[in-house]
């Protein structure tokens, strides 16, 4: 995650006042939640065009007096214009996230950008494979809303994607969006196959058949032949999928991968996928 910033008067005069108008918990946890915004002056929250899915925002918030900024990934998409929705974890003892999740409904902050380059339009690529860890989910939840957006608005998407997410939590409970990434695959709209794994399942009693088991950067490794895999978790894909089928999904030469979450993930993951081909390879690097 990004270090937190005391903002100077300048950079402050350049961001927008919200407030906060909708706080959704995950999997019923106090530290775990969707925090949605809209701007006090009732505009959309970017001007028209501005903002890409995937990219990220600088969010601020007044600690002591002192106006204190990070940068969050944005879930909502660009066809939400009139609210801004992020995906947040409690840290403890942090310097930011414990004044967030203490704010109550009406609660203001301050915003500015989008910014960053982790965006579909940085390949040409047919085939996506998506990776995340955690609230590392967030960027691609915007992608999905955008691509079904412009799908059900009448001639399709830009380019026809063959989409694979993969998503990793230590608990069931820590899946979120599951419900609506569930949605967006039954419907059949989008071509997405959707692998939610967990990494603690013995422990887990929300676990079951539909998820995968294992650490995601071992469940991608073994979907891809790798054999080497030492883990505490042996990784296994959710009931009715099989790794023979995924690969045909997910040829090097007509794939780019999306990284975003963990930075141990996405560093053993880009030498992994650099050794098996795979040289379309984007990674959001603030985290």
């Amino acid at each position: 995650m990004s270090k937190p910033l005391t903002l100077s008067d300048k950079i402050l005069k350049r961001m927008r006042p919200a407030r906060l108008v909708r706080k959704d918990p995950v999997g019923g946890q106090a530290g775990l939640a969707l925090l949605r915004y809209e701007p006090l002056d009732g505009q959309p929250v970017f001007p028209d065009g501005r903002f890409k899915a995937g990219q990220y925002c600088y969010l601020a918030v007044q600690v002591e007096g002192r106006w204190l900024n990070r940068l969050y990934s944005i879930a909502s998409a660009p066809c939400q214009r009139h609210h801004l929705e992020l995906y947040i974890v409690l840290v403890e003892n942090g310097a930011v996230t414990p004044t967030l999740f203490a704010q109550p409904i009406g609660a203001e902050v301050l915003y500015m950008g989008p910014a960053g380059k982790f965006t579909l339009e940085k390949t040409e690529r047919p085939d996506l494979c998506l990776i995340a860890t955690g609230t590392g989910l967030a960027p691609y939840v915007s992608m999905l809303r955008q691509l079904r957006h412009e799908l059900r608005a009448g001639g399709g998407a830009s380019r026809p994607r063959r989409i694979t997410l993969f998503e990793g939590v230590r608990y069931a409970r820590d899946l979120g969006y599951h419900s609506l990434l569930r949605e967006m695959e039954q419907e059949g709209e989008l071509d997405l196959v959707y692998i939610p794994t967990v990494s603690r399942p013995e422990r887990d009693e929300g676990f079951n058949a539909s998820l995968g088991r294992g650490r995601v950067n071992h469940l991608v490794r073994a979907v891809l032949g790798d054999e080497a895999i030492e883990a505490r978790v042996p990784p296994a894909l959710p009931y009715g999928l099989d790794a023979e089928t995924l690969r045909a999904r997910l040829h090097p030469e007509t794939t780019a991968v999306y990284l975003c979450g963990n930075p141990g993930m996405i560093a053993e993951l880009q030498q992994f996928l650099g050794a098996r081909g795979y040289d379309q390879i984007l990674t959001e690097d603030y985290w």
